[in-house]
């Protein structure tokens, strides 16, 4: 599992993973952006999700993983939000 530490503008630390959903009844639920996993940014009890993974994130600068978090949305104790899924069902296809 690929993970990385880095320290945000306001000087904390956080922890970042690429997470990948494995059970089917999760993976049928998900938007196309997510299916492939997210990326997981946690600290201090603050825990964000962005998808699609960026390739190459374990190699990012902590100046660029602190973008991507602030990009990431706060994460919700289910795997999958009633937005996300009326974003999925706009998409074309």
């Amino acid at each position: 599992m690929a993970y990385a530490e880095f320290s945000d503008r306001e000087g904390r630390s956080w922890r970042v993973w690429h997470t990948r959903p494995r059970l089917a009844d999760v993976l049928s639920r998900l938007p196309l952006d997510w299916k492939e996993g997210w990326l997981t940014f946690e600290c201090d009890g603050d825990k964000r999700r962005l998808a699609p993974v960026p390739r190459g994130w374990e190699d990012f600068s902590s100046a660029r993983l602190d973008l991507l978090r602030r990009m990431a949305e706060p994460a919700t104790k289910l795997a999958v939000t009633s937005d996300m899924l009326r974003r999925e069902e706009r998409q074309p296809g």
